[in-house]
């Protein structure tokens, strides 16, 4: 029974390193020949191994390009959907600063991966309504954010789905920024961005 055992693990192994090499692949070959101009046998030819191999792990470039976004997006989803729980304006200051901080940092050292995601936007239907997807989540969460700091009267009585649309819009537009190097001081830029959202939004005397 071990033994068996043993071969499972043994083949779970060479299975998720396979898939690590594939998507290193992918993510070389994505940024070299563009999305449109990436196919499977790039991509398995880069990895060093058999054309149907990369079939096995991914139906098509845009479920491979899908977990290349995840990988990013579950780091920034660790950032966005922390416990939420401020009691005084001081600490939104630190928890909300330090969300956007932390975004734009991950965006500025995952720069490539967003670079193979803003090409694929333009060209894959599947590709955009996913992103959107995730933002769309990443609203719905800051809506309850400000909920929370509304009931405990940290917040003013706003319309919470049209403040965080704003925040949100703002720093994906800054986290493209980054990615294209149109701008590079996120301290600055989280500082900014952070008073524009709470100065107008949170109650900001203690």
């Amino acid at each position: 029974m071990e033994k068996h055992e043993t071969k499972i693990d043994g083949r779970k192994k060479r299975s998720a390193c396979t898939r690590k090499a594939i998507l290193e692949s992918a993510k070389s070959v994505f940024l070299e020949k563009g999305y449109t101009g990436t196919t499977f046998k790039d991509i398995s030819s880069r990895a060093g191994i058999g054309y149907g191999t990369v079939y096995i792990h991914f139906k098509d470039k845009e479920e491979l390009l899908q977990n290349l976004v995840d990988d990013v997006m579950t780091k920034i989803g660790k950032v966005v959907y922390i416990n939420y729980s401020p009691s005084r304006y001081a600490d939104v200051r630190e928890i909300v600063y330090n969300q956007i901080y932390s975004v734009l940092k991950l965006a500025r050292e995952n720069r490539h991966v967003f670079q193979i995601i803003w090409d694929a936007l333009g060209h894959s239907k599947v590709t955009r309504s996913y992103w959107d997807d995730i933002f769309n989540r990443f609203i719905e969460r800051t809506i309850e954010d400000l909920h929370y700091s509304q009931e405990h009267h940290l917040a003013r009585p706003l319309q919470t789905k049209i403040i965080a649309k704003g925040i949100v819009y703002m720093i994906r537009e800054f986290l493209w920024d980054i990615v294209w190097e149109r701008e590079n001081d996120i301290e600055q830029i989280s500082e900014n961005l952070f008073e524009l959202y709470t100065g107008g939004v949170y109650q900001t005397t203690e």
